[in-house]
């Protein structure tokens, strides 16, 4: 197949041959005409070119043309683009920089993405908003990339949330409110730039009122974990107004280098429990979940329990049952008794010995948890 480059204005472009009626001498034409700036560049395509009268003899041989011609309207595998032709930095069409800027209504611009950044942190800590990632695209002809953020009380378009306990009341009243507050960015590819488009219009109470309805920042988050896994109290890293005396002082003092970063509104300074809580679950969970599959965490966990010399028994659904034990062959069974466990019982276990069953506990029905108690000399047990 033979490549035939052609570069036609957009009034080509939109006259439609047919493959059946197209001449040489109009190909030839086409391939010799001029790009202007208003000149359009066509993908590449194929045409059938225009068969002779009857009587006529169709060139065959090393020298005949090819009876599909491939056109190439792309400018870059055959030539330059002219010098005519509009850039990035100086063209006007619609989505440019320069349309944004004078008539697309992006009022805002900031030098650099890490400018929009602080832009970004101090609009939220003045307002005590949250303005979230919500849509990103990268498919644009006279822009890199288009981000739009949405404040935070803005309907989900995920599926309606329906309350389990809807005769309970509620505290704080919901936090998506459908608020149509959002900034979009875009960058483009001849500069740093930024320029954005703002609605700074809440249907909702914004500053203090606000603050229960946004999150802890990312960084006041990484300086908890950091806190917990320096084996700090969950409870020591909140802060208690009504406390008085040493223990509200060391408090204060574990939560002083958090609040004193952080501007006046921001989330950050009414540390809960329940958040500090959530983030301890992360880290337990990160510790204990060893793995994905619940089969090969169950044997790396027995590793690591016989490594601080507990003693297990297990058996998978997999493996024979014992002789004469009447167990199931698909049963599945885990015994665990760490030593203060076994301690307890050779002190105790000349006494009461109690058993207790649960089931379902785990995401596996019919699973059942039993738990051998032991009773100290006071009736407590252990």
């Amino acid at each position: 197949m033979t490549a035939f480059p052609l570069s036609v204005d957009w009034k080509i472009r939109r006259h439609k041959y047919n493959s059946n009626s197209i001449s040489f001498s109009q190909l030839f034409q086409l391939s010799q005409s001029k790009l202007h700036s208003n000149m359009s560049l066509l993908p590449t395509f194929c045409v059938s070119p225009s068969w002779p009268g009857p009587g006529h003899v169709v060139a065959t041989g090393p020298t005949a043309l090819p009876l599909m011609l491939r056109l190439d309207f792309s400018a870059s595998s055959h030539g330059n683009i002219p010098d005519n032709a509009e850039s990035p930095a100086t063209s006007r069409s619609q989505g440019s920089f320069n349309y944004d800027r004078e008539r697309g209504g992006f009022s805002l611009e900031w030098a650099s993405l890490a400018e929009f950044d602080m832009w970004h942190q101090t609009e939220e800590h003045t307002s005590s908003i949250e303005l979230v990632a919500s849509t990103t695209r990268t498919d644009g002809i006279h822009w890199s990339w288009w981000q739009k953020f949405v404040c935070g009380r803005q309907e989900s378009r995920g599926r309606t949330y329906k309350k389990k306990n809807p005769q309970r009341q509620r505290t704080l009243k919901p936090k998506k409110t459908g608020c149509s507050c959002y900034v979009i960015v875009k960058q483009y590819p001849h500069t740093s730039t930024l320029l954005g488009r703002y609605d700074p219009d809440h249907n909702h109470e914004i500053g203090a009122a606000n603050i229960a309805y946004t999150r802890l920042s990312g960084a006041t988050r990484e300086r908890i974990k950091i806190m917990l896994t320096q084996t700090i109290d969950h409870s020591e890293i909140v802060s208690c107004r009504n406390s008085n005396g040493l223990a509200a002082n060391l408090i204060h003092l574990k939560v002083r280098v958090i609040c004193d970063s952080t501007p006046n509104g921001s989330h950050d300074h009414l540390i809960a429990l329940k958040e500090v809580n959530q983030i301890a679950h992360v880290l337990d969970n990160d510790k204990t979940r060893l793995h994905p599959d619940d089969a090969i965490l169950t044997r790396l966990l027995i590793g690591q329990l016989a490594a601080e010399d507990t003693l297990t028994f297990y058996k998978d659904k997999q493996d024979h049952a014992l002789i004469n034990s009447r167990l199931p062959e698909d049963a599945f069974i885990l015994c665990i008794q760490t030593s203060f466990q076994l301690d307890t019982f050779q002190h105790l276990g000349n006494g009461f010995i109690g058993i207790d069953a649960t089931h379902n506990i785990t995401q596996y029905q019919n699973l059942l948890l039993f738990t051998i108690i032991a009773r100290d000399h006071w009736g407590h047990g252990k």
